[in-house]
């Protein structure tokens, strides 16, 4: 790579790290006015895409099954989720109730409404390179996750 197609990679980092740090802070005020903890909130924020089994939520989550059925017990209590049979009897889908989400997408909104304020202040809400550059970002993300879990990486933990 030359000197000029590298020039912004440490900007770019500490944006990321900045944008990780926002969106910690975010989910923490989203869990506290849905009255949950964060783990609930990572848990119906991926049922936003469409009905999961315990078994997808706990590889989705990394949890173990007792974590996933204490999980879905909470959301239960909270009336977030119902639990609905599947064909073969012996597994559950985990769904999100209609009333459930529309209360997340009223806190959601706020989050939305803000970036899409910034992007067009910027010029940037109809610019392809824009959702090239959140689309790139991801894959980045997504290949540094597929790598720590190659054996990349060893946690702290696998030391002791």
């Amino acid at each position: 790579m030359s000197e000029r197609e590298t020039d912004y990679m440490p900007e770019i980092m500490m944006d990321i790290r900045r944008l990780y740090e926002s969106l910690q802070k975010f989910d923490m005020l989203a869990a506290d006015a849905l009255g949950l903890n964060l783990t609930d909130l990572r848990g119906v924020n991926i049922l936003g895409d469409g009905p999961l089994t315990p078994k997808e939520i706990g590889q989705r989550l990394g949890l173990t099954s007792g974590s996933v059925t204490t999980l879905i017990d909470r959301l239960e209590r909270v009336n977030a989720v119902d639990r609905q049979p599947v064909n073969d009897r012996r597994s559950i889908h985990v769904v999100l109730k209609p009333e459930f989400c529309d209360r997340a997408r009223d806190v959601y909104r706020h989050l939305g409404e803000s970036i899409a304020n910034e992007m067009k202040n910027a010029g940037l809400l109809d610019d392809r390179s824009a959702r090239r550059m959140s689309a790139t970002l991801l894959s980045g993300v997504e290949g540094a996750v597929a790598n720590l879990r190659g054996g990349d990486y060893t946690s702290s933990r696998d030391k002791h």
